[in-house]
């Protein structure tokens, strides 16, 4: 009987390594992100009924004055605990990196697949963010964020 309970002991001990080693790695939840989206002159929302766990279109409206500049470069959050989480990817993300230009009060659609990048993503309340910047006309960068949220049921 005495060595039966060292036995188990171990057993167990396994068992929750191997069990927090597999949560830990299925964790998709990264580092806390600082991102604020405040700025109220460009506007990102989802084209209807496009939406998907595998990528959405974007509608990316510039209310301002100024001429809008924005890359191919995107990442998703996912909100754990009400506190916004970078979220992780399943593979690397290479983006061409050339500066698309959006003027005054124009609008443009993104169509983004990321299902590559980030999987299938399960239920749960996530933010899609895009750099960006205004153009000015010394060809200097006021660069900021803006984004949209959305939920996957």
């Amino acid at each position: 009987m005495k060595k039966i309970i060292p036995i188990i002991l171990l057993l167990g001990i396994v068992i929750l390594n191997l069990t927090g080693c597999s949560l830990k790695n299925d964790s998709r939840i990264g580092n806390l992100s600082d991102i604020n989206i405040n700025n109220n002159e460009i506007i990102v929302s989802i084209k209807d009924d496009s939406l998907t766990n595998k990528g959405a279109i974007f509608i990316i409206e510039n209310n301002s004055d100024k001429l809008l500049g924005y890359s191919e470069s995107y990442h998703l959050e996912i909100k754990d605990n009400n506190e916004w989480h970078i979220l992780k990817t399943i593979n690397d993300a290479e983006f061409n990196e050339p500066l698309w230009n959006l003027e005054s009060n124009n609008t443009k659609e993104i169509e983004v697949n990321w299902e590559y990048i980030y999987g299938s993503l399960e239920a749960g309340e996530y933010r899609f963010i895009k750099d960006s910047c205004f153009i000015n006309e010394n060809e200097t960068f006021d660069g900021f964020y803006i984004g949209v949220e959305f939920t996957i049921s």
